[in-house]
This record gives structure tokens, C-alpha cells and sequence, in this order.
């Protein structure tokens, strides 16, 4: 069950940090999903670039409720 969707629209544009699932309608317990990207920085250096793009996948989920950077996968 969708709590907040990241992508909207035709083409699905990212505009949220992140995206919430609920497990259901009686618990607290669900998914944050996030993406994080940076193409431009790829053009020059892609190592680079992969870092930065999962410091902002991280970054989007402190938005959420997550708990511990732990639990994260």
C-alpha cells in the first residue's frame, strides 16, 4: 500500500525524497524507498559519481522514519 510516492506524472519525475509503503492498516511498520543520481558528475568520473549518488539516496531517507542508519539496505 503506497503511503507517498516518489514519481509523478507521465513520465514518472522523482519529487519526493523518497517514497512510503505500509505493510497495512493497523501496524506501523512499512518501506522508504529513495534513489539518489548524478549524471552529469558521471561524465567526468564515474566512481564519483556513484558515491555521491548513494550519500543522496541516503540523505533522502533521514526524511523518513528509519531508525538506525543500520537498517538500511
Amino acid at each position: 500500500m503506497v503511503h507517498r510516492d516518489q514519481m509523478v506524472g507521465r513520465y514518472q519525475l522523482p519529487v519526493a525524497d523518497n517514497a512510503v509503503t505500509i505493510t497495512d492498516y493497523v501496524h506501523y511498520t512499512g518501506e522508504a524507498m529513495s534513489t539518489g543520481e548524478r549524471p552529469v558528475v558521471a561524465l567526468i568520473d564515474g566512481p564519483v559519481s556513484a558515491r555521491i549518488a548513494v550519500t543522496e539516496a541516503i540523505l533522502n531517507l533521514a526524511s523518513a522514519d528509519i531508525g538506525a542508519i543500520g537498517n538500511i539496505k
